[in-house]
């Protein structure tokens, strides 16, 4: 079966694709340094209002404002003609950059904006950046004439001048890399990048497989699939990425070995999305399960608690992974009660000779029995791990000493042995429980 998804549209807002989830992070000029370094500029040098301009290809536009702009008709995102701008002509070397009397200035009477804007003096620098290129103009204006304007004055601009252009490539050098990784996942996603792996979760005690987690891997690149998800969530595309590796997960779900179910990882703010939860709710219900990996504290998330019901409704079953490793969060894993918690690796590595790890696995699962909740483990890597697994009363788990994940190949030559052989653990249906 061919891999499923769908993207946004790449001509809508580059960002995540539900309405109701994290929006989508907006990168541009570090607004609040650069206006405490305007009002520094103008209040030093006693002007009405100071600005940072950049110069496009015809046009010189206003990005950032400081002081009464509206009495010059200065707003930000307005444009003017570059040639007939003051701050151009500075540049360009044909205006001084101090005028401390505009109107009597002969090399300005027919600039308009002398007369339309009221200026009486003007104080401009380049911002440069450190690769020579030009980005626009710091300047400041006022009404009246300043006669004590100096090119001392100047050199002050200069000098903040600087500090913004540190800081206006710094943004565009993130903003250049925050596209470049848009169009990476994009273009990995859209040529069928984003694959499964699946691996086999067992009965401890008949060691019969009972279903499996999927498993996001992308080709062609050395990052590893957490690298992918935080990098994607960093630049707002973490939403998307999720949906595509939950509809990715789930076209595969009927060729999983009959009465196996699946696991599926998803971040709370994913599970929180209606898109996903609808997603999820498309399908068969009693053969899933939704792992939940708990960075920071969710009570009080009134959205992720209507998610989990919802789901619940449907016959989903919610785990909490990664539990013993990192924030815990004993008291949400209470609120939320699972059907399922999930030992972290790292709580399970070195058990045969490190007493404090078993004692805490031991009183995970009596935490977890007392809860109502399966306990699994993840990172099974030795036998010695499994008996001491089994002793403590841990019912299931997964790891390289079990089974290493299996590719679609490997799914379908199990289901040609026969699916049948999966230990049913008291789940709804004919779906076991793990």
């Amino acid at each position: 079966m061919s891999e499923i998804l769908t993207l946004p549209p790449r001509e809508a807002n580059t960002g995540e694709t539900d309405s109701d989830g994290i929006p989508p992070l907006i990168l541009g000029p570090a607004r609040d340094a650069i206006e405490r370094v305007l009002a520094l500029a103008r209040k030093q040098l006693g002007m009405e209002v100071a600005l940072v301009s950049e110069f496009t290809e015809d046009e010189q536009v206003c990005r950032n404002l400081e002081g009464n702009a509206e009495s010059f008709g200065l707003e930000i995102g307005a444009g003017a003609p570059v040639w007939d701008t003051y701050c151009w002509r500075v540049v360009q070397g044909h205006l001084p950059r101090v005028i401390p009397d505009a109107k009597s200035d002969v090399r300005l009477r027919d600039i308009e904006a002398t007369w339309e804007a009221d200026i009486g003096s003007y104080i401009g620098v380049p911002i440069r950046f450190s690769d020579g290129r030009i980005y626009g103009s710091l300047c400041c204006l006022s009404h009246t004439a300043n006669p004590s304007l100096r090119d001392r004055d100047a050199e002050f601009m200069t000098v903040l001048a600087g500090l913004i252009a540190h800081d206006l490539e710094a943004e565009s050098a993130a903003h250049q890399k925050r596209l470049e990784t848009v169009e990476r996942i994009r273009s990995v996603l859209e040529r069928g990048g984003l694959r499964m792996v699946f691996q086999p979760i067992l009965d401890l005690a008949s060691l019969a497989i009972v279903g499996y987690e999927a498993l996001a891997r992308f080709e062609g690149d050395r990052a590893s699939p957490q690298e992918w998800f935080a990098e994607a969530a960093e630049i707002g595309l973490g939403l998307d990425l999720e949906r595509a590796a939950m509809q990715v997960a789930l076209a595969h779900l009927g060729e999983l070995p009959s009465g196996r179910y699946l696991w599926v990882n998803r971040s709370p703010q994913a599970l929180s999305s209606s898109i996903l939860r609808d997603t999820l709710a498309s399908a068969s219900g009693d053969r899933i399960i939704v792992g939940l990996t708990l960075r920071e504290p969710v009570d009080g998330d009134r959205r992720l608690a209507e998610a989990v019901h919802d789901l619940r409704a449907h016959g989903v079953r919610l785990a909490i992974d990664r539990v013993g490793g990192g924030y815990t969060g004993l008291i949400d894993v209470l609120r939320l009660r699972p059907d399922v918690l999930k030992l972290d690796p790292g709580a399970i590595r070195g058990m045969d000779s490190d007493t404090s790890r078993r004692d805490l696995v031991s009183f995970l699962v009596r935490f977890g029995s007392e809860a109502g909740a399966t306990i699994a483990a993840d990172g099974i890597e030795t036998h010695q791990a499994l008996t001491i697994l089994r002793d403590l009363g841990v019912s299931c788990g997964q790891g390289y000493a079990l089974a290493p994940p299996l590719t679609l190949e490997d799914l379908a030559h199990e289901a040609r042995q026969g699916g049948e052989q999966g230990h049913n653990l008291g789940g709804v249906g004919s779906a076991p429980r793990p």
